[in-house]
């Protein structure tokens, strides 16, 4: 993969990112559907139609926790930490001992601590950093380019927490 992406950048020779629009989907969560199923291209004829007549390139970030990078859901936080839900059902039956309860206590805690740490990366700023990193690995390495001007994308748009992350955006990144 490493080696298309190399090619692409290559082959795009992109010196600064006024063609390229960055969509951010809702989320975090759920897989949000993608935007181009049943969307036509068309000019005036979907939001799609009309950013491509502005923008030859339009970048789909599945940012963190949504679509195919990693949705959270009680399911997917109980496969990665499996201790969280231990005590799901343990309640007030004889055959818990209380010294099992504390152990399992213990364990939940300790899952509790790594599932909150892994739910704040999902946060908008590190999304927004992200988007920053994706910006810059889509252009030419900014030594090629001759001026330090900011290369900003030429447009963002975001949908529901999509949009959320573009508010934090505008309030992080000066360009």
């Amino acid at each position: 993969p490493s080696q298309r992406a190399n090619a692409y950048i290559l082959k795009a020779n992109l010196k600064n990112a006024d063609g390229l629009m960055l969509y951010l989907q809702g989320g975090p969560g759920f897989g949000a559907p993608t935007p181009m199923v049943d969307c036509g291209l068309t000019k005036g004829s979907s939001w799609a139609g009309a950013a491509l007549d502005d923008y030859p390139r339009i970048v789909l970030m599945d940012q963190r926790g949504t679509g195919r990078s990693t949705p959270v859901t009680k399911q997917s936080l109980e496969r990665k930490f499996p201790d969280l839900f231990s005590m799901d059902g343990t309640g007030n039956d004889d055959h818990t001992t209380e010294i099992s309860k504390d152990m399992l206590s213990d364990n939940v805690k300790d899952a509790l601590e790594k599932a909150t740490n892994y739910m704040a990366s999902l946060r908008a700023d590190n999304i927004v950093q992200d988007a920053e990193e994706i910006r810059d690995a889509l252009l030419v390495p900014s030594e090629a380019v001759q001026d330090d001007e900011p290369r900003p994308w030429g447009a963002a748009l975001g949908q529901s927490f999509g949009g959320f992350c573009m508010m934090t955006y505008l309030s992080q990144v000066a360009h």
